[in-house]
C-alpha cells in the first residue's frame, strides 16, 4: 500500500478516535468503553473476523462466570505477577469459547456481549460521577492504546485496516446524524473540534511542504500539495 493511502487511513483514524473520546463521556452505545483493568498487558480490541463485531478484552473478562471474576480479582490483590499470567490464559480460553459460540449460537453470543457491555457502561458512569479526573485519564489512555493498535494493524494488514476503518467511518456518520437530532449542542461541539483539527492539519501540511520545496515549480519531485490531505 502506498504511503499516501496509509497517511489517509491514519488521518481518518485520528478523526474517528477523537469522536470516540468525546462520545465516551456520554455513554456512547456504539462504543461502550472499558474501565479498570490497568494490569492487562493485552488490552484493546480483539477482532473475530471481517464481518463480525469487535469484542474487547474487558468485555471478554466481564462475560466470565461470576465466581471466576471474583477469584481473579482476589488474586490480583494478593499476587499481581501471578494474576498477569493467569488472566492471559483465562482470556484466551474465554475468547475461544466466544468464537465457537458465535458460530453455533449467534443470539446467545450477542446476549452475553450485550450484558457484559451494559455492566461496563454502568461501572464507567459510576467512575465518572465519583472520580471525573480518573475517568478522564482512563479514557485518554484507552484512546492512545487503540490508536497504537490501529496503526500497527494498518502496517501489518492494510486490507483488514481498510475494512475496519470503513465500518467505523459509517458508524461515526450514523452517530453524528443521531446527535444532530437528539443533542444539537453536543453535535456542534464535536463538529467544531473536528474543524479545528482539520485546519491545524492543513496548516501543518503547508509548513511541511514549504520546508521540503513542494511548491517550487522547478522542483521535479514536488508532487501533490500537502493541503490535499486535509480535504
Amino acid at each position: 500500500m502506498s504511503k499516501v493511502k496509509i497517511l489517509s487511513l491514519a488521518i481518518v483514524a485520528n478523526l474517528i478516535f477523537l469522536w470516540a473520546s468525546l462520545a465516551q463521556s456520554q455513554e456512547n452505545p456504539l462504543y461502550p468503553q472499558e474501565v479498570d483493568f490497568k494490569s492487562f498487558s493485552e488490552e484493546g480490541s480483539l477482532y473475530f473476523g471481517a464481518e463480525q463485531e469487535e469484542v474487547s478484552s474487558d468485555v471478554i473478562f466481564e462475560s466470565l462466570p461470576k465466581d471466576d471474576k471474583k477469584a481473579l480479582l482476589s488474586l490480583k490483590e494478593k499476587d499481581p505477577n501471578k494474576f498477569r499470567k493467569v488472566i492471559k490464559e483465562k482470556l484466551k480460553q474465554r475468547k475461544e469459547y466466544l468464537k465457537r459460540l458465535q458460530k453455533e449460537d449467534p443470539e446467545r453470543f450477542k446476549r452475553i456481549v450485550r450484558k457484559a457491555r451494559k455492566k461496563i457502561r454502568e461501572r464507567l458512569q459510576r467512575l465518572k460521577e465519583t472520580n471525573p479526573e480518573k475517568f478522564r485519564e482512563l479514557m485518554e489512555r484507552r484512546a492512545l492504546l487503540r490508536r497504537k493498535r490501529l496503526r500497527k494493524l494498518c502496517k501489518e494488514n492494510p486490507e483488514r485496516c481498510k475494512e475496519i476503518m470503513a465500518k467505523r467511518k459509517e458508524a461515526f456518520k450514523r452517530r453524528l446524524q443521531e446527535l444532530k437530532e437528539e443533542d444539537p449542542q453536543r453535535y456542534r461541539k464535536i463538529k467544531n473540534r473536528l474543524e479545528k483539527l482539520r485546519e491545524k492539519r492543513i496548516h501543518q501540511g503547508w509548513e511541511r511542504g514549504r520546508h521540503k520545496g513542494w511548491f517550487n515549480s522547478r522542483n521535479p519531485k514536488r508532487g501533490r500539495a500537502p493541503h490535499y490531505f486535509g480535504k
